[in-house]
């Protein structure tokens, strides 16, 4: 069970990896306005870290940056602007 375990936490860790740094956002915009996803992790929020290396910390998940108010605060209007072009 631990190699079975260990080999889907893995693939979900390179597809996370490889998502955030596709250089453009794959997350649909419907995703922000969802009570439950929108406490997942977007393209933008990743490349935003990068800009701001004293913001958005979450690997998979954003509720400790929420909680310690160390999301970036044009996360939102820039997801927005990215899906609107």
């Amino acid at each position: 069970m631990i190699p079975v375990s260990l080999d889907i936490y893995l693939s979900i860790s390179l597809v996370n990896n490889v998502g955030e740094h596709v250089g453009f956002e794959i997350i649909p915009k419907k995703v922000m306005d969802n009570p439950i996803l929108k406490y997942t992790n977007v393209v933008t929020f990743h490349d935003l870290h990068h800009t701001d290396f004293h913001v958005n910390f979450g690997a998979y998940f954003n509720i400790w940056d929420r909680v310690m108010r160390t999301m970036h605060k044009d996360l939102k209007p820039t997801f927005t602007k990215i899906h609107d072009r």
